[in-house]
């Protein structure tokens, strides 16, 4: 089994049972609040930045000019992001908490969620060192983001 499962780039547990393993310790009403309000907070800077926000339902066509998915770190102790599949199609912003009111915003790249991160099941699990400006995924680098501006055109 743990041979098939290196093969297939999947959680030897999800690919036994069928069940997703959930590692975080955080209760999952608890992970859905906090998530919810990292979508919220970063689609609140996006307003203050003059966007126009909208959430689309997983069925609608596309229709805005970017997608994005927010992933929360989960600890700061090499902060630990979980990100859906299908992340090649999205741009993945990673909020890690520095205190109760203060966050930082990081670009998840592609290149390092595919190079680094650990498939488990229905979502990938990318953990990075924080360097302040940037996290850092073994050898790449997630940029802290200090503007909308690329992306809100």
């Amino acid at each position: 089994m743990t041979a098939l499962a290196k093969i297939v780039q999947a959680d030897e547990a999800w690919l036994a049972l069928g069940k997703t393993p959930d590692t975080s310790g955080i209760e999952p009403e608890e992970r859905v609040r906090n998530l919810d309000g990292a979508v919220y907070y970063v689609a609140g800077l996006m307003g203050l930045y003059g966007a126009s926000v909208a959430f689309a339902n997983p069925s609608d066509k596309k229709m805005s000019h970017h997608d994005f998915f927010i992933a929360l770190a989960k600890d700061s102790n090499g902060a630990r992001f979980v990100i859906l599949t299908g992340f090649e199609s999205v741009t993945v912003i990673g909020v890690l908490q520095r205190s109760d009111l203060q966050f930082d915003l990081f670009r998840l790249t592609t290149a390092a969620i595919g190079k680094y991160g650990s498939r488990k099941g229905g979502f990938v699990e990318l953990t990075s060192i924080d360097h302040g400006s940037i996290l850092k995924a073994k050898t790449e680098d997630c940029p802290k983001l200090e503007t909308f501006r690329d992306f809100l055109i």
